[in-house]
């Protein structure tokens, strides 16, 4: 049921919790989130979800893009200023850690959907 907040002095209704980053009691608390530096709870569910979706899909671009860079030096050698070595270099340094990030990110969508 309802219970007391000793720190900010008011009621709160079930599923509310104190938040020691915020200083504020909020409905239907789930986590505070530092990447986006603010609780994730009842009012701000949705905004959170879409911000996990827009990262995902900002991670799967980036590795898109490296990929179409890839092989476009791959097809034209003598039209670019950097070695296909370079490049390849270049996109694993780029490619790799943001497909990491998007799988991760992807798995938070994933268990915040359900």
């Amino acid at each position: 049921g309802f219970k007391w907040c000793t720190t900010c002095q008011i009621i709160r209704p079930p599923r509310a919790a104190h938040c020691a980053e915020c200083d504020s009691c909020i409905l239907r608390f789930d986590h505070h989130c530092p990447f986006v530096n603010n609780c994730v709870g009842q009012r701000n569910y949705h905004f959170f979800t879409a911000f996990l979706a827009s990262t995902v899909m900002l991670a799967f671009s980036v590795i898109a893009g490296v990929g179409v860079t890839i092989s476009d030096v791959a097809a034209q050698d003598a039209a670019h200023h950097l070695s296909p070595t370079t490049v390849w270099i270049l996109g694993l340094a780029v490619g790799v850690p943001s497909g990491l990030f998007g799988l991760m990110v992807f798995g938070f969508l994933l268990y915040h959907c359900s």
